[in-house]
């Protein structure tokens, strides 16, 4: 009876340390306050020059406006930005006044989603 009160014990402290992680991915998130927008969008925001830089982590875009806003967006993942962007018909006169940066994918998503899959049959 004792050892079964510890394994319940040791279990329910499991999965409470996995509700405290993701509460703080999902606090992370809600902290940096950012307008998500379309893709659609972003063509009509770099055709009125009000893009100043695109950082690109993955799929998703951070955006950084001149008047210092930020917003976000999702890309397809089967082609680059580049080719999104053409598609949407952006000349690429008006790509070229725009920063654009490349990061890897980093963070506890990154890990979670590469070793997670790993751990999960053997909880």
């Amino acid at each position: 009876m004792n050892k079964l009160i510890k394994n319940l014990g040791t279990i329910f402290l499991i999965f409470i340390s996995i509700s405290i992680l993701f509460a703080l991915y999902n606090s992370e998130k809600s902290f940096n306050k950012t307008e998500e927008i379309s893709l659609g969008r972003l063509v009509e925001e770099i055709r009125n020059d009000q893009v100043k830089k695109i950082t690109v982590a993955g799929e998703k875009l951070s955006i950084e406006l001149k008047d210092s806003k930020k917003q976000s967006a999702v890309k397809e993942k089967e082609s680059s930005l580049l080719e999104t962007l053409k598609n949407y018909g952006l000349e690429s006169e008006k790509l070229q006044s725009v920063e654009i940066s490349m990061e890897g994918e980093s963070g506890i998503s990154y890990w979670l989603a590469t070793i997670l899959p790993i751990l999960l049959p053997f909880i």
